[in-house]
């Protein structure tokens, strides 16, 4: 079972969207979307590390030369149009520079894994569904994770067979349930931390809908292939 609530009418549009691709839905979580979302933090990583004081201290043509490779090889990786597959990675890190990785100032590890999750979602839009009408960022996210723990939120899934009062409704519904939630975590926050201050955001269900229109169909493909724990939930 996925870590990441999904709901039905949601599950089928996903679904739908694959097939006219066609990809193969069983195969997808462990033969194409573990594939992709593995490489797209290979990238982040990568991209992180050649913005980084540790990379610069490195020439193309150096680093080229130390892995056997040609610059042009290395050129590419650098412009970041064709970055290194995840040993070519580790070989830079551990025989190149001679470090660890967690030593290395890429960032935090949540940092990293919520712009890979950001890119991966982009990726999946625009490849299964539709460029974004919105930007997605940590609060978005996991908007969307609590928004998909709400059954009305199925009435707002694309070609959901419903009116669209029922819609008006359902989306009051989600909105009214997603605040709950984000309260509900606001103050668990609150408790834990002494030097917590502000008051929880309060969401619109124009925002709400928007989110979802963007977003729902590809989180929807990204929780589907998430069918193993990597903290993404808590990002």
């Amino acid at each position: 079972m996925s870590i990441l609530p999904i709901q039905y009418e949601w599950k089928v549009e996903a679904e739908k969207r694959l097939r006219e691709h066609s990809v193969d839905v069983l195969k997808y979580p462990s033969k194409i979307f573990r594939f992709k979302f593995f490489m797209t933090i290979g990238h982040i990583y990568w991209e992180r590390l050649i913005a980084s004081t540790e990379r610069q201290r490195l020439d193309d043509i150096e680093l080229a030369d130390r892995l056997g490779l040609s610059s042009a090889t290395v050129s590419r990786w650098t412009s970041g149009v064709h970055p290194p597959a995840a040993d070519k990675f580790f070989a830079v890190v551990l025989l190149v520079l001679k470090r660890d990785l967690k030593d290395l100032q890429l960032g935090s590890q949540n940092e990293l894994l919520f712009d890979s999750i950001q890119r991966q979602h982009q990726d999946l839009a625009t490849e299964y569904y539709e460029p974004p009408s919105c930007s997605m960022d940590r609060f978005v996210f996991k908007s969307l994770l609590q928004a998909m723990h709400i059954p009305a939120v199925n009435d707002l899934a694309p070609n959901a067979k419903v009116t669209k009062a029922r819609q008006k409704t359902a989306l009051e519904e989600v909105v009214v349930g997603l605040n709950k939630a984000i309260q509900r975590d606001f103050d668990a926050d609150v408790k834990a931390s002494q030097n917590f201050a502000g008051s929880a955001r309060k969401v619109r269900p124009q925002e709400v809908d928007e989110w979802l229109a963007s977003w729902g169909v590809p989180y929807t493909l990204f929780a589907m292939g998430c069918t193993k724990t990597w903290g993404i939930e808590n990002v």
